[in-house]
């Protein structure tokens, strides 16, 4: 005659429902003689009440990427740096000396 096969998961689940406050540990010491482990106990104990996901905020590529976003302020605080400095160009050799003087 063939042995019945011992349903693990009703096991912890009727072990948890008896005592809900027991650690996976307790659990498993009380159903060794049936394979339990205390992960697997951990396992089925954490599916039984799932927390909701926590859904991720969509960032703007440019946070995604690592850079500051480029808002109308500071779009505007460019536009006159370079209109003081003379132009493009001169306002390129201002920030590359600007650079320099930073690395020393």
């Amino acid at each position: 005659m063939a042995k019945k096969k011992v349903n693990k998961t009703q096991l912890i689940k009727d072990a948890i429902s008896v005592a809900p406050e027991a650690t996976p540990k307790e659990i498993a010491a009380t159903l060794t003689k049936h394979g339990v482990t205390a992960t697997y106990v951990s396992n089925i104990k954490g599916k039984l009440n799932p927390k909701p996901k926590k859904r991720r905020r969509k960032g703007s590529p440019s946070k995604i990427a690592g850079r500051p976003a480029a808002t109308p302020d500071t779009l505007n605080a460019a536009i006159k740096f370079v209109e003081q400095s003379g132009g493009l160009k001169a306002a390129k050799a201002a920030i590359e000396k600007i650079e320099r003087i930073k690395s020393l």
